[in-house]
């Protein structure tokens, strides 16, 4: 079937840049103050002299990814007994409350996941530090990432982030649905899009939504009321940017998520 891919970049960093999975030592390196001023969080890293101990509060909102977290963050602090990695994980509303909140109260961690569709309005507020001159001085390969990737969180010359990974989002079919309707493979995967007919797609999905008393969508007897089988199910509304539910649509007509800050 056809596949359809959407960047889901995350990861912003507000003070300090933490080292890969693999537990590399801290970066040494250290970019002049005036050239990324930090943001005013009030939960910023603690300062300490070289070989004192500190501690790093990072939040992440997906449960299913804090496992891997927590073995990168005790990797990292492994090969770093001076730095403690604390990371606190919420639900995806809460996350994002307990993060505006915290930019205002002073509580915002010092890293934290975030979303392309959320960080242009922090960095809007200034509420992030522009982490190029450390990306400079610890000459971060920007290659690593796949494509344009990395350019995603920069904008005028700062940047706000560093990917942390992508989903890739593909519709899953029901043969069985497929063939009660009479629908090949072939016609899944050439299925077309517009904005104003709805092209083939459109067709396929009606073809493949069946009321009670068996007509599909495109019967002038199809009743909506009694819908038995839905042509197409997703996963609720998409909020302002329709990650897995209708941005690959959008995306056709040229609409893009962030143009500028």
């Amino acid at each position: 079937m056809k596949k359809v891919s959407i960047l889901v970049t995350l990861l912003l960093i507000l003070g300090t840049v933490l080292s890969a999975c693999g537990g590399a030592a801290a970066p040494a390196a250290q970019a002049p103050a005036a050239d990324a001023p930090a943001a005013d969080t009030g939960a910023a890293a603690s300062t300490a002299p070289s070989g004192d101990a500190v501690t790093i509060e990072y939040w992440l909102w997906d449960s299913n990814q804090l496992p891997a977290y927590q073995a990168c963050a005790d990797a990292f602090m492994a090969a770093n007994p001076n730095i403690k990695v604390n990371i606190t994980q919420s639900g995806w509303g809460d996350y994002w409350n307990n993060i505006q909140t915290g930019m205002v109260a002073g509580t915002a961690p010092d890293v934290f996941t975030d979303h392309l569709a959320k960080y242009p309005e922090f960095a809007a507020k200034e509420q992030l530090v522009d982490i190029q001159p450390y990306v400079d001085a610890d000459q971060v390969d920007l290659s690593v990432y796949l494509g344009q990737l990395a350019d995603l969180w920069a904008r005028d010359g700062k940047r706000f982030g560093l990917p942390k990974d992508w989903d890739t989002i593909a519709i899953v079919y029901n043969q069985d649905a497929l063939d009660a309707a009479g629908v090949t493979l072939d016609e899944l995967n050439s299925a077309t899009w517009d904005l104003e007919s709805g092209g083939t797609f459109q067709e396929l999905i009606a073809k493949l939504s069946v009321d009670e008393n068996g007509n599909n969508g495109l019967s002038p007897d199809f009743d909506p009321t009694k819908v038995k089988q839905y042509g197409l199910i997703i996963n609720g509304a998409g909020e302002g940017y329709g990650q897995t539910e209708w941005s690959w649509l959008a995306a056709t007509t040229g609409w893009r998520h962030i143009d500028e800050l």
